[in-house]
């Protein structure tokens, strides 16, 4: 059963991979025969990963191994799209040069707050006095609940429970390379940090400008510890310690598929593509990518992480200026994880997460107008988009050079949908069309030709208004390119 389960594992590698670069080709349009042979391979692997997992199953007859098969098993991606940044939104405030976010519900009335750390060391508190879902920050209090300078620039702060007593600790990076340990000797609703302890539970430095984030990576319990630095690598310290009583082994350099992004990385953990491990997003301080965010998918289990090749600026991402610095929360109580970043600008950017968008047709018919969209976004290649009978419907005026974008797009009954001769869509996931043949249009005429339709769904229903001039023998007669493959 052991060799069984080893197996599964190794073949659900694979195919996560296979599954990546599919999806990638179909983005890109690119390949349709080397498409069309990850297709077959994935359905084979599918059907292997079931009948081992069954085989798994039968051998242990025992609920949780039952379980944990369960978690391993390919599940589809959850899409996600952010928005465009918003700058120091809920009442934030610049806090001078650079800012590093952390986010805990530090007074327990459950909503999150925030401390950022900053270039003097000092630690600056946003308490949310708005709502779970509608965050409001009152004003910056500096250094709150016995917090202290570290004396050392660039401080940034991370949250764990690293004594399991209930109530959150604080974990620094900060310039020189150093990590403090501020134990929270309070409660969960009264804060209250003892004075830092340096490099403590056998920390060890490896690079300046320590950045840290905590997750459990190899699933034992406790929580495992990555680090950025000024090289840009990811220094990994795995936790042999205990829940309560941590014990960090010493660091290795870029495990697990990680690698250097070139200097100042600042990860954080997030399960970006809800397949249930843990993903990373890295902050950079510049050079070629000032202020933009490597993506690192895990490709791996949580059992066994595995990171594919970093993708600069996923998920419509954007730049934000010098030394980006990534924190996730769910600040507008919505199910899906936004990101808050710092800079070395001192201010902090918003991205919301917003893996759907229906249409409203609010402003008019355009696709391409941001108020014609729930989330007063136009959707981009991450973004699910749901069209219902809503305003008016909606129109697709982007050329092929340009096309509209969407990942997902389901047509409800009653919506519609229409392409603009010489227009194009791409779908890049799964096109569902229940309204049938009325619900998707796509146009054509004598000067502009047909629109066009990229998409990878089999048998979507679709009206094609057909365009001839000429003579009857048909010479001149327009056609609609309507899916790849």
């Amino acid at each position: 059963m052991k060799h069984q389960k080893r197996f599964f594992n190794e073949i659900l590698i694979r195919y996560n991979r296979y599954r990546d670069k599919l999806n990638r080709l179909i983005a890109e349009g690119k390949n349709l025969r080397k498409q069309d042979i990850l297709r077959r391979r994935l359905k084979k692997m599918h059907l292997t990963l079931l009948t081992l997992q069954q085989a798994i199953r039968m051998a242990t007859a025992g609920v949780a191994l039952a379980g944990a098969s369960l978690a391993l098993m390919p599940q589809t991606a959850n899409a996600q799209a952010f928005n465009a940044a918003v700058t120091n939104p809920f009442s934030l405030t610049n806090i001078g040069q650079f800012s590093a976010p952390a986010f805990a519900d530090l007074d327990a009335d459950g909503d999150l707050d925030m401390i950022s750390g900053s270039k003097s060391g000092s630690f600056y508190y946003f308490q949310n006095t708005g709502s779970v879902s509608g965050p409001a920050f009152a004003a910056k209090a500096t250094n709150p609940f016995g917090l202290n300078s570290t004396n050392t620039p660039f401080s940034t702060p991370a949250f764990a429970d690293l004594d399991h007593d209930g109530d959150l600790d604080m974990m620094v990076g900060e310039k020189f390379g150093n990590f403090y340990y501020f134990q929270n000797t309070g409660t969960s609703s009264s804060p209250a940090f003892a004075a830092p302890v340096q490099n403590p539970f056998g920390i060890q430095y490896y690079d300046q400008s320590a950045t840290t984030a905590f997750a459990d990576l190899d699933n034992d319990g406790d929580l495992d510890m990555v680090s950025g630095g000024l090289n840009g690598n990811l220094t990994y310290y795995q936790n042999t310690g205990t829940v309560s009583s941590p014990a960090f082994a010493a660091p290795v350099k870029n495990p697990f598929g990680l690698t250097d992004i070139g200097n100042h990385s600042a990860p954080a953990f997030a399960d970006l593509d809800g397949d249930g491990d843990k993903d990373m997003m890295v902050g950079t301080y510049g050079g070629y990518y000032p202020g933009g965010f490597f993506y690192f998918k895990n490709t791996g289990t949580s059992l066994s992480p595995a990171f594919a090749s970093p993708e600069l600026n996923y998920f419509g991402l954007t730049d934000i200026g010098t030394s980006s610095t990534p924190a996730f929360a769910d600040l507008d109580n919505d199910g899906n994880l936004d990101m808050m970043s710092g800079a070395f600008s001192g201010s902090f950017y918003y991205f919301k997460n917003i893996p759907t968008e229906t249409w409203t047709g609010a402003s008019s018919g355009d696709w391409n107008t941001a108020g014609n969209w729930s989330e007063n976004a136009v959707p981009n290649a991450f973004t699910n988009v749901n069209i219902n009978a809503a305003g008016q419907s909606p129109i697709v005026n982007q050329g092929t050079a340009t096309p509209a974008l969407c990942n997902n797009l389901t047509i409800n009954g009653g919506g519609m949908l229409s392409i603009e001769p010489g227009k194009a869509l791409t779908v890049n996931g799964t096109l569902t069309n229940s309204e049938g043949v009325i619900g998707l249009i796509i146009n054509s005429d004598a000067a502009n030709g047909s629109g066009s339709l990229l998409h990878h769904t089999q048998n979507v229903p679709a009206y094609l208004s057909t365009t001839i001039t000429g003579s009857a023998t048909l010479t001149n007669y327009k056609y609609h390119l309507v899916s790849i493959p």
